[in-house]
C-alpha cells in the first residue's frame, strides 16, 4: 500500500461552521493506493462530502472506482470504515455525480480529522489522476 497527501484549503463559511475543499494531482496510482486526506485539525469529526470529482490524466487504466475510508489502512471495498463508494467510472469520463451535491453524504473522519480515499484504478501502476472534494466540516 503506497500512500501520498493532497493540498488543503480550510475556508470557514460562517463563525460556527468551515468547509474543507481538498484538490491535487496524484502522483502515479495503483489499484490499491491510498491518498490521506488531512479535512480537518481538530481531531475525530464529523463532516459531509458535498462535492467530489475526478479525472484521469494519464496510466493504463480503463476505469476507476473511488471509495473513501475512515480508518488507515483499509483497501477493500465493504468494509466498515467504507464511508463512501463510487461507481465505476470511465476514464475518460469525470467522474462527478451528483447525489452528493444534493444530498451531503455524512461520514466521521478518524481521531487525527483524516479520511482516506482509494481513486482505485482497475490496472497499472502509472496512472495520474486530478481531483477535487469538498466537504462541510460540523462543529
Amino acid at each position: 500500500m503506497s500512500t501520498t497527501s493532497p493540498q488543503m484549503a480550510v475556508i470557514p463559511s460562517s463563525p460556527a461552521d468551515a468547509g474543507t475543499e481538498v484538490y491535487a494531482t496524484s502522483a502515479a496510482l495503483g489499484a490499491a493506493t491510498v491518498i490521506t486526506l488531512q479535512v480537518t485539525n481538530q481531531g475525530r469529526a464529523k463532516v459531509a462530502l458535498c462535492r467530489i470529482k475526478i479525472k484521469r490524466v494519464s496510466g493504463t487504466a480503463a476505469n476507476f472506482t473511488p471509495l473513501i475510508f475512515s480508518k488507515s489502512g483499509v483497501t477493500t471495498a465493504g468494509d466498515i470504515a467504507q464511508e463512501y463508494a463510487g461507481s465505476a467510472t470511465a476514464v475518460a469520463t469525470l467522474f462527478d455525480p451528483a447525489t452528493p451535491q444534493s444530498a451531503p453524504v455524512p461520514m466521521v473522519t478518524d481521531e487525527n480529522g483524516r479520511l482516506y480515499l482509494i481513486i482505485g484504478p482497475d490496472a497499472g501502476a502509472d496512472n495520474v489522476f486530478q481531483y477535487a472534494l469538498r466537504f462541510y466540516v460540523y462543529r
